[in-house]
This record gives C-alpha cells, sequence and structure tokens, in this order.
C-alpha cells in the first residue's frame, strides 16, 4: 500500500494545452503521420518506435529538420554495436553554416551576463561578422581541414563566436574552461597539437577575480605545436599577454573584415551543414566524422 504519510508534491509547472498543441514534438509526430503514415497515441509508443527502428528514426529527423547538406548520404547507419556505428555514410554538411541559417533580425543571437559584465545583447548580424573576421584569420594563418584549434575560455560570446569560425573552416575545436591548471590542460590539449590557441587574461567566479595569465604562460610552453595565441582581455580590458609566441588580440582579430564577400564554409562529413554569408569566402565541407572535439567544464 502507498504510503499516506509522505505528502503529495506541489506541482511547479506543467505545461499548457497551447504550448503542448504546438511544441516542436508535436509538429514532428503529425509529421510522422502526414509524411510517413506513422501514427503514436502517446510519448512511449513514439520512444518505442524510436529504439526499435533506430535508422528510421533518424532519417525522418533529417527530412524533418530539412538538413542541408552537400552530398547525398548512402546509408543511414552501419554496423551494429557502439562505438562502432557509421552515421549517414557519404553526407557533407557544415555545423556553422547550418546555425546561420537561423539569423534574424527579430531576436538577438546572444544574450549574456556574468558577475563583472552587464546584460548585453549580440546581434545576428555581429555575430556573422565576428565569425566572419576570425575564420579569415585562421584561414590566412593556414588552419586547414583538420587542423585543430585550442580554446581556455569561460562561456562567453567569444567562444561561440570561436567555435562557429573553426568549424566554418573545416578546424577540429577543443576548448577547457579558465578554472583549469596548466598540467590539466596540457594533457588534453597536448594529444591533439592545436596550432592556434585562444586564451582569456581571467575569470571572476563568487566575486572574486582570478588572474590566469601566469597559466597560460605555462600552457603555452608545455605546447610546442601552438603557433599563434589570440588573447581575450575578459578579465580586464587593459590586460597584455607577454609569451614566447605570436600574440593577437581578440579585437583586433574580428574587427578585421575579409576581402571576399562570401562566407566560406567547409563541409565535412557528419556532423559538421549551408547558406551564403557576408565577409566569409564559403562555408567548408568536411565529411560526417566528427569534427568538433570539445573538454568543457560547466
Amino acid at each position: 500500500m502507498p504510503d499516506t504519510s509522505v505528502p503529495t508534491p506541489k506541482l511547479l509547472w506543467q505545461p499548457s494545452r497551447t504550448l503542448l498543441r504546438d511544441c516542436n514534438l508535436a509538429r514532428y509526430t503529425q509529421w510522422l503521420a502526414q509524411e510517413k503514415n506513422l501514427h503514436f497515441d502517446d510519448y512511449p509508443a513514439l520512444w518505442k518506435w524510436s529504439t526499435d527502428h533506430i535508422a528510421d528514426f533518424w532519417e525522418s529527423l533529417w527530412e524533418y529538420f530539412k538538413i542541408e547538406h552537400h552530398t547525398p548520404y548512402s546509408k543511414v547507419l552501419s554496423g551494429n554495436q557502439m562505438p562502432d556505428f557509421q552515421w549517414f555514410e557519404g553526407a557533407t554538411l557544415n555545423y556553422a553554416e547550418h546555425v546561420f541559417r537561423q539569423k534574424t533580425d527579430i531576436r538577438p543571437a546572444i544574450i549574456f551576463q556574468s558577475e563583472r559584465h552587464a546584460l548585453t545583447e549580440m546581434s545576428w548580424v555581429e555575430l556573422e561578422n565576428q565569425t566572419a573576421s576570425l575564420a579569415h584569420f585562421l584561414r590566412e594563418s593556414g588552419i586547414q581541414p583538420g587542423d585543430r584549434v585550442a580554446a581556455f575560455l569561460p562561456n562567453s560570446p567569444h567562444a561561440v563566436v570561436a567555435v562557429l569560425a573553426t568549424m566554418s573552416v573545416g578546424a577540429i575545436w577543443s576548448s577547457c574552461s579558465p578554472d583549469f591548471g596548466a598540467a590539466s590542460v596540457a594533457d588534453r590539449f597536448a594529444q591533439i597539437q592545436p596550432r592556434i590557441f585562444i586564451a582569456v587574461d581571467g575569470y571572476a567566479y563568487g566575486g572574486k577575480a582570478f588572474d590566469k595569465r601566469e597559466t597560460v604562460r605555462e600552457i603555452c610552453e608545455l605546447l610546442p605545436s601552438v603557433e599563434k595565441v589570440i588573447f581575450v582581455p575578459f578579465l580586464d580590458e587593459n590586460a597584455t599577454l607577454l609569451v614566447d609566441k605570436e600574440v593577437v588580440m581578440w579585437n583586433q582579430v574580428v574587427s578585421t573584415r575579409s576581402k571576399s564577400s562570401s562566407f566560406i564554409v567547409h563541409r565535412s562529413q557528419i556532423p559538421s551543414g549551408s547558406s551564403t554569408l557576408p565577409a566569409l569566402r564559403a562555408f567548408r565541407k568536411p565529411s560526417f566524422t566528427p569534427m568538433a572535439v570539445i573538454c568543457w567544464s560547466i
């Protein structure tokens, strides 16, 4: 018998009928009925189909979300055991290209606030321009598809710009939070040998400022593969960095416009995305092989 001495938990929130009717899951279920003649009475039934028919489920998502690809896939899924699954073999696309497919003037791309930064917004135009500028810098620095870009960044707009620019040229992205120590960061990044290192001067937490420039210097010494450091004065806008590498300031990089009028994107094999964006030449198109390696501490 149930324990009646335990009070019934208070219901904090439940979706409205309008939200239930208009949510993406509801629209997807309706799409399955219309396009695939698949009908489900409730969520558990939909979930069971998605796990019993894995390839059909993921192909339906590809079609429902209108994934833009530049070469078709020959097969949705091959292999029968992790980690040896192969997804959408032959397809090429770019994640950054897909992100900018959603750009709009109706709402900002990013809303950001931190302990030391007031609430700010970044428009899609500004995000696109900064991404284009950084991607141009990466190409001018000789970064090729498959090269690695590593970052020592907090959750800030800089990180969003950096990962989009990196993926747009087909490079591999990896990042660590600035609360890591030098040895921990080097242990991770040394395995991938990054050519470009993006780093902040420090961060704030719990009302305290943590200057991490000495840590950045140690990391640079431990990573001989790094050719250039992009320095982000996040804690102190007047901060500078002295290391035995070429140092370029973040604002200098993202304010330099490409002479080209289009946004080049490298299309990789899955996963990675298409549109034309100003100030970059074209998206690279890597294969569907994962192009993002992310080491992050929340």
